[in-house]
């Protein structure tokens, strides 16, 4: 715990560094701003439709979402990147994209992704507000590997973009202007903001929303890169989606999925309703587990590696 407050108030903690390594800062108040135009670099994923695999087919709707996802974020990365390469005069790796142990940490944040969703539908499950089906059909169980994987390259573009626009980008330059805890408080402010627009938003939703952001940001405190919480983004959506069947903050994705937990309708506020399993307390209890295992890895001295 105390590791992990030091480096809440450490301003010289390496991935605010990162951000001093260029030539100048984008200045904190004006990134949200910018990134107003920045997503419209995204507005051709609007032309791929998010349906359900019952709604447009296993294949059909793996593809659109893919496509959805790829062409509506990556643009935006590339667009931050640019931005960060001319104007501040710093390359790539300085967003804590560090070589040494990158799959390391990436693997980690893949594996807490994978683990956490899975206890919260263990949690779900166990309280008898849903129903667990394992049956095979045509969009559910062992058919639906081919395109989940496809899905999951569509998932890595969406949380690579994300974390390299809040975790990468907003977290660093206002945490190096402002201070740690106010690159925290408004990265994740952002971020929460960023998603309020969804379908079947709820106070618990909006609530949880925060608490992720607040996990995603001691991840990347903690490694001082962005590594580990790129594959806790990827894996968290994925899982959520092409695993277990869920909307993923109110979106249909497509693909199908492996399981599908369906939700006992009268019981919203335990099942997270139409915003899915991130509107759920299940959602809450399980993040809250996220950031406990977050404070006992920061007390591991070693699980910060050197800079390069």
């Amino acid at each position: 715990m105390s590791s992990l407050v030091a480096r809440l108030r450490d301003p010289d903690g390496r991935l605010f560094a990162l951000a001093r390594s260029g030539t100048r800062m984008t200045r904190w108040w004006l990134i949200p701003i910018l990134l107003l135009f920045f997503v419209l670099a995204g507005a051709g994923g609007e032309y791929f439709p998010l349906e359900s695999a019952e709604e447009a087919g296993l294949w059909t709707s793996a593809l659109d979402t893919t496509g959805f996802l790829i062409v509506g974020y990556l643009p935006i990365a590339l667009v931050v990147g640019l931005w960060v390469w001319r104007w501040e005069k710093r390359g790539p790796r300085t967003f804590g994209l560090r070589r040494g142990g990158a799959l390391r940490y990436w693997l980690a944040g893949f594996g807490l992704g994978t683990g956490l969703m899975t206890l919260g539908v263990v949690l779900l499950a166990t309280s008898g507000s849903t129903t667990v089906e394992f049956d095979q059909s045509s969009v559910l169980g062992w058919v639906a590997i081919g395109p989940a994987l496809v899905v999951l390259v569509g998932w890595v573009a969406q949380g690579f973009t994300e974390e390299l626009v809040f975790r990468g980008w907003m977290l660093q330059n206002t945490g190096a202007q402002l201070g740690p805890l106010a690159g925290v408080t408004v990265a994740n402010i952002i971020f929460a903001l960023a998603h309020l627009s969804n379908p079947g938003i709820t106070p618990l939703g909006a609530t949880n929303l925060v608490l992720i952001g607040v996990l995603f940001t001691l991840i990347a405190i903690v490694e001082g890169g962005i590594w580990a919480v790129t594959g806790l983004h990827i894996a968290w959506n994925w899982t959520q989606s092409n695993l277990y069947g869920f909307k993923v903050s109110g979106l249909d994705v497509g693909g199908g999925s492996l399981i599908k937990v369906i939700p006992d309708e009268s019981a919203g506020a335990i099942t997270g309703g139409d915003f899915g399993f991130e509107g759920s307390i299940a959602a809450t209890i399980t993040i809250i587990i996220g950031l406990v295992v977050v404070l006992a890895v920061a007390s591991r001295k070693e699980f910060v590696v050197g800079s390069s």
